[in-house]
């Protein structure tokens, strides 16, 4: 069934529902689109000699870490990312570099101690839950600006007020992003505290 067929049987109109779904991809594209040229640039810039020696520093840092304290850490994340609806996407793009740099750093680390398979053995469980949601959040954070630049239909939907009228789609996004990262903390401290 094609996306306009489920919106016909639904009963929705498929300009509204088009209207809605255009700004959240482009937003979703965008932050993946950063997000992996940053992963891409911070697994580069690892030197393999220097992440072979750096096996078993932090050893220990993370089987100390509880539930709680996953869940803040992660959940502080996923708000900085957001964070760029008051600025228009700015906090939002930069945040998004910079972890994004940080996470592919971590993968190569990852990738030349453990191996691929060894390091989709240790996080595959709880990473994919983890990256969507702060993808999720990073678009959240991007969804009003997109939204607004976008052409607009009707008289009274100026840049600023389709700003503004977006805002409780893109805390909607942020509670799916949260709902997210919720979940791979429970599966991250459950399989943290059996190591």
């Amino acid at each position: 069934m094609t996306l306009t067929a489920a919106v016909d049987r639904a009963g929705l109109p498929q300009e509204r529902v088009r209207d809605s779904l255009t700004p959240l991809v482009i937003t979703l594209l965008l932050a993946s689109l950063v997000a992996g040229i940053g992963s891409v640039l911070g697994f580069r810039a690892i030197d393999p000699v220097w992440a072979a020696e750096s096996l078993g520093a932090g050893k220990g840092a993370l089987g100390e870490l509880g539930f709680l304290e996953i869940l803040v850490r992660n959940t502080s994340a996923a708000l900085l990312l957001y964070s760029g609806v008051i600025t228009l996407g700015l906090s939002t793009l930069g945040v998004l570099t910079m972890t994004s740099v940080y996470v592919g750093a971590t993968m190569s680390v990852g990738v030349t101690n453990s191996g691929l398979g060894g390091l989709i053995g240790d996080t595959g469980a709880y990473l994919p839950f983890e990256l969507i949601g702060m993808l999720a959040a990073a678009a959240a954070g991007l969804f009003p600006l997109v939204r607004a630049l976008l052409p607009r239909r009707g008289p009274n939907q100026g840049i600023g007020s389709c700003y503004l009228g977006s805002l409780a789609a893109s805390l909607r996004l942020l509670a799916v992003a949260l709902g997210l990262v919720l979940v791979g903390a429970v599966i991250e401290a459950a399989l943290l505290s059996t190591r």
